[in-house]
This record gives C-alpha cells, structure tokens and sequence, in this order.
C-alpha cells in the first residue's frame, strides 16, 4: 500500500475518534460550549442537575458534485449522557447512529464510549479536567475490517471561562491505547495501535445567543510496527442558543493527513474542496 492510500485510510479511522473525544470531554462544539461553560464555572454548584441527557442530530456533507463518487453526505445522531456522582466526579457516555446519504445508504452504530471525569476548579476561571473513557466495538464495520476490539482513553483539559470579551477556551491532551485482533486490516492496511492528541478551541460570544468556535486539533499515532501517523483537524462552527436546552448550529471542518504525500511538506489546511465537509446541527440538552 503506498503512502498516499494508507493516509486515506487513516482519516477515516480519525473521523469516529474526533467525534467521541470531543463529545466525551467537551460535549461537542459550538453551542454546547456555553453549557459546558456553565458547567465548569460551577463545580461547587450543589443545585446542578445530577442527570443531563445531551441528544444531538448532524447532518453532513463533503463539497464534492452530487453525482461524484468521492462525494460523502451523512446524518447521524448523538446521545450522550452524563450522571453526577458528586459536584466534582462525572461518569459520561456516547452512542450515535449514522446513516450514509451516499453510495449504499447504509446505516450503522458507530463505536461507542463510556468515561468518568474529575474536575478541580483551579482558580474562578481555570478548571483542571482529569478524565479516562473506554471505546467499545459497536461499529460492525471496524469490527469486521479491522478486527477492532475497543480502546481505552485518558484525558487532561484545562478550561479558561473569564477571558476577555466572554470567549471560553479549553485545551485537552489526550492518550490512547487501541486493541485489534491482528496488525493489519482486511484490506492491508496497518491498524493504529496507540495516539497521542492535542486540541484547542476557543467559544466567542457574537451578540445576544450567537456565537462563533474554532477547533484546532493535531494527533500523532503509531501503528504496530510503531511507524507513525500524523493527522489534523480545523472546523469552525457558527452557533445559535435557541433557548437553555436547545442550539442550531453550521460549520465547516476538515480534517486530514498533516503531512503530503511526499512525508515531508505540510498538508494542514483550513478548507480543502476534497476533504473539507460541511455540516449543520440541532442539539437539546434534557
């Protein structure tokens, strides 16, 4: 398999593990972050609801023509609950259902992930997140492709909520452990067995309940024979607080190999006509 192939089939594999981590430890994107904000700025807050029950549709499609055959267009649909045990102790989970607009038009569970989190609130405006989650094989297709067996997670964040001009920022570090029953995938390509992540981004209120996100994500893994893998994400998102419970949200993310072909020169970009999607979103919070 040559260089470019193998950088193809590792974006997609990014694509499932972009979605948990950012639902998992930040609930997603865009307008969630004032809730999340919320949240974080009040961890003594004993009158929080102990349940909260995030439930999240997405549309999204790549800007390739309609009859193209590289063109992908997909819905999927997130739950992610989340439980209170104290003020500070959170156990979390995500499962979601994506349904392909394209080629076949199948539809499948994606993998799915349970996780427990700990937030120190450092100062009034920094908290420390200390969180680890397990994947869980629920997609078929890993399952049958690659011989996916599930991956464990552990996670630092550190949120800053008074920032000038009310913007809300959050960077994560992120390690990962994946398990497969062999090295390689049916079509020969190279399973990934571990991860190391970065993420940054950053919530800037509009006017009123408008708000604008950026996402800057950069990810180096490692394959059994530890050759490495580098790979990137950029999305912006433009966000709409409806209500307390309820968002609307468009955006534009592309995410990629960081390196061209060649091994050498960069491939980080912010807009890519292949491999950029566009997307748009409705979330309500229970």
């Amino acid at each position: 398999m040559n260089q470019t192939d193998t950088q193809i089939e590792m974006n997609r594999g990014w694509s499932l593990m972009a979605l948990i981590w950012m639902t998992i430890f930040s609930l997603s994107a865009g307008a969630q972050s004032v809730a999340m904000k919320k949240t974080l700025t009040g961890v003594e807050d004993a009158n929080i609801k102990k349940w909260t029950l995030p439930v999240s549709f997405e549309t999204a499609s790549s800007m390739g023509e309609e009859w193209s055959s590289e063109r992908r267009a997909d819905s999927t649909i997130t739950i992610s609950p989340l439980y209170r045990l104290t003020s500070r102790l959170r156990v979390s989970g995500n499962i979601s259902l994506t349904k392909e607009h394209s080629g076949v038009g199948d539809s499948a569970f994606n993998n799915s992930a349970v996780g427990l989190s700990y937030l120190t609130k450092l100062t009034d405006g920094i908290t420390w997140t200390v969180s680890g989650s397990a994947v869980l094989p629920t997609n078929p297709q890993e399952r049958e492709q690659k011989s996916y067996q599930g991956a464990l997670r552990l996670g630092n964040a550190f949120s800053f909520s008074q920032i000038p001009g009310g913007g809300f920022m959050t960077y994560r570090l992120t390690v990962g452990r994946n398990f497969h029953g062999y090295s390689q995938g049916a079509d020969g390509s190279y399973n990934l067995k571990q991860s190391l992540g970065h993420s940054l981004d950053y919530t800037q209120p509009i006017y009123g309940n408008l708000s604008l996100t950026g996402i800057f994500g950069y990810t180096q893994a490692w394959t059994y024979l530890d050759d490495q893998r580098y790979s990137f994400l950029m999305a912006a998102q433009l966000s709409y607080q409806a209500t307390d419970e309820a968002s609307v949200s468009i955006g534009t993310a592309n995410q990629a190999s960081a390196l061209r072909p060649n091994g050498r020169d960069s491939n980080i970009e912010f807009f890519n006509d292949e491999t950029s999607i566009v997307t748009l979103g409705l979330s309500y919070v229970f």
